[in-house]
């Protein structure tokens, strides 16, 4: 009886700690594979990952949002393709949240000195009153 109390215990310990470890919020995940992007966002930070070649004259940029601080915009070379000259690899955005609401925040490949017309897409997020990410929509 003693033994069934203890592991009882533990299970509703290992429990509030996990519930205490990821501070109420979900992890929540989109992508697009037609463009190999991928958007992950938990709490108010929001992580986007697009693939990219920057030795092509494109890069991917995110438009400013007066509802999101940047807090990185880098490139990040393929770990496959270490080495070779011209390989490809992933620009990383990651995004905190700074005012409640729904939201778009709006990204483009483009050659900065060409006015053609560029590869885009957008991501829709909302954010509750405690600046938590809830949801996430490839548009």
């Amino acid at each position: 009886m003693k033994r069934n109390i203890y592991f009882a215990l533990l299970l509703i310990l290992v429990f509030v700690v996990s519930c205490a470890s990821n501070n109420g919020s979900a992890t929540l995940s989109v992508a697009d594979p037609e463009i190999d992007m991928t958007a992950s966002a938990s709490g108010k930070t929001l992580t986007v990952k697009v693939y990219g070649n920057p030795t092509t004259g494109y890069v991917w940029k995110a438009e400013e949002n007066p509802a999101f601080k940047t807090v990185k915009a880098d490139y990040q070379a393929s770990d496959s393709l270490s080495g070779m000259v011209g390989g490809g690899g992933y620009y990383v955005f990651v995004f905190e949240a700074e005012k409640a609401g729904q939201s778009e925040i709006e990204f483009e490949y483009v050659r900065p000195w060409n006015d053609e017309e560029a590869e885009e897409f957008s991501i829709a997020v909302s954010v509750n009153k405690e600046l938590t990410i809830t949801n996430l929509e490839v548009l």
